[in-house]
């Protein structure tokens, strides 16, 4: 089901990250191609309106990847067409996809009504449907109670239970709120903003969101309206989604980031996704430094630079063995070892 974590720095700056594990096969095949966070406008209309979106999603990919779709053409079709208002905030383009969202699952469970009964859920209440110019009545306890475990997501052999268990995050700037995070739980159909600077969805939230108010309690409320450390947040963001590894099952493969910056004077820039090597380098670099292999100097240094500076992996690659204190059980570490094998067996351990 994977996690997704957002966090806002400061008014222009936020960073939202997710895994990339997923089990198919209804929970019984662990895979790691999961494609869960999308920039919701291209760079030339976000440079125009001054606004930035990321979606981010965690349940049914299928599911999630159609309602970006939907979303992306309703705002193509109301920006080409000039029909419909075009959303001005963040919050605008929350509420059109809640709406979106909620108009999917309906279409959704109207298909599946549709092949098991031949009837809509308008036509259920209604208590009739017609077919080949004949009304019939729906009143078989049967069809009525099987009916209902579909709608009210009870049906066990249903593909809505994978549907509704899907929770959608937005994290963007606009140039009236600033930086801002919201969530919608298609199960209850509401849009949710975020109680503080950090949202977690998925099934890895319970952790993440123990390690980011770990860190937020430490800092006073006045630093947090004027905004956090960048790259101690950044450290803090990997380590949410590290931590939700180690704790919950369905967590796990490379980090998927994406950095929002309003900073940024080309459009293009002003949202980087990282979804490759670098992501997992700083995934490592961030491991590294809570099992004090590395200091906390040399780990924001190498997070600066991968994140802020473009430099090549292999240069955060070589800077990370470099600035360890001990290489070689850091080449443990990364590849799954709980001990370093060689002091295990000085020991009298299992070598």
């Amino acid at each position: 089901m994977a996690v997704v974590n957002a966090l806002k720095i400061n008014d222009t700056l936020g960073y939202v990250i997710s895994d990339e594990e997923y089990w198919s096969a209804r929970g019984l095949r662990r895979t790691y191609h999961s494609d869960n966070l999308h920039l919701l406008l291209d760079p030339g209309l976000a440079d125009i309106i001054g606004m930035n979106v990321v979606l981010g999603f965690v349940g049914s990919p299928t599911f999630g990847m159609e309602l970006v779709e939907v979303i992306k053409q309703e705002l193509a079709h109301r920006e080409k067409e000039k029909k419909g208002e075009f959303p001005k905030q963040v919050q605008d383009i929350a509420h059109l996809a809640n709406r979106l969202c909620a108009k999917l699952v309906k279409e959704k469970v109207n298909q599946r009504l549709a092949y098991m009964f031949g009837f809509d859920l308008d036509e259920l209440n209604q208590g009739f449907f017609k077919s080949k110019d004949k009304q019939y009545t729906i009143k078989q306890s049967d069809v009525l109670k099987h009916a209902l475990q579909i709608i009210n997501r009870k049906d066990a052999q249903s593909s809505i239970k994978d549907i509704i268990k899907t929770e959608i995050l937005f994290m963007g700037y606009d140039g009236t709120d600033g930086m801002n995070i919201f969530s919608i739980a298609p199960e209850e159909g509401v849009l949710i903003p975020a109680a503080s600077i950090f949202e977690s969805i998925g099934i890895g939230a319970d952790v993440s969101n123990l390690i980011f108010a770990g860190y937020l309690n430490k800092i006073p409320l006045s630093r947090r309206r004027e905004g956090i450390d960048p790259i101690e947040g950044l450290l803090q963001t990997f380590w949410s989604v590290n931590e939700a590894g180690t704790y919950n099952h369905q967590v796990g493969g490379y980090c998927h980031l994406g950095i929002i910056d309003k900073s940024r004077k080309k459009p293009e820039q002003r949202v980087r996704m990282f979804a490759g090597h670098k992501a997992k380098l700083g995934s490592d670099a961030v491991k590294a430094f809570k099992m004090d292999l590395l200091d906390h100097a040399s780990t924001c240094k190498i997070l600066q630079g991968l994140f802020f500076e473009d430099m090549e992996f292999a240069a955060g690659e070589d800077m990370l063995f470099k600035k360890c204190r001990n290489s070689k059980q850091l080449d443990y570490m990364l590849r799954g070892y709980k001990s370093e094998p060689a002091l295990a067996a000085n020991k009298g351990g299992n070598a």
